[in-house]
């Protein structure tokens, strides 16, 4: 039994990690019907930082347009011109990915199913045989 949990416990695990969201290049500069329910963007800034904001928007002021959102790093309130911005990407549901997962939530099943069987049929069978 303890074998059998050494080996299921780390394919549950690993199916439980794998992100199935990657983060895709977006148009720049960014414009409102781009962020439409886009929950997250990374953005990085003419200066080389980069920074992951959560709930973005577009804020046209007098001064130009403003990136706005929520810094996933401390919560706080952000405002980046949108002039400088040099690369944005947003968050995006993978296929690949989720196929991924539900392949290997399969195997997962399968093996764990295969080794209860064998486990039931070396210690005597299902019904007490």
């Amino acid at each position: 039994m303890r074998r059998l949990l050494l080996l299921i416990v780390p394919l549950v695990l690993v199916a439980g990690c794998l992100e199935t969201r990657t983060w895709q290049a977006a148009e720049l500069p960014p414009n409102a019907s781009g962020l439409e329910g886009v929950e997250q963007v990374r953005v990085t800034q003419a200066a080389g930082s980069e920074l992951v904001l959560n709930e973005p928007g577009l804020v046209e002021t007098a001064e130009g347009a403003w990136l706005t959102g929520i810094s996933e790093a401390d919560g706080a309130g952000v405002r980046i011109p949108v002039t400088d911005i040099t690369r944005l990407e947003t968050r995006q549901l993978s296929t690949g990915r989720i196929l991924g997962n539900l392949g290997l939530g399969a195997l997962v099943g399968i093996v764990l199913v295969s080794l209860l069987i064998l486990a039931a049929v070396s210690n005597g069978g299902f019904i007490g045989g």
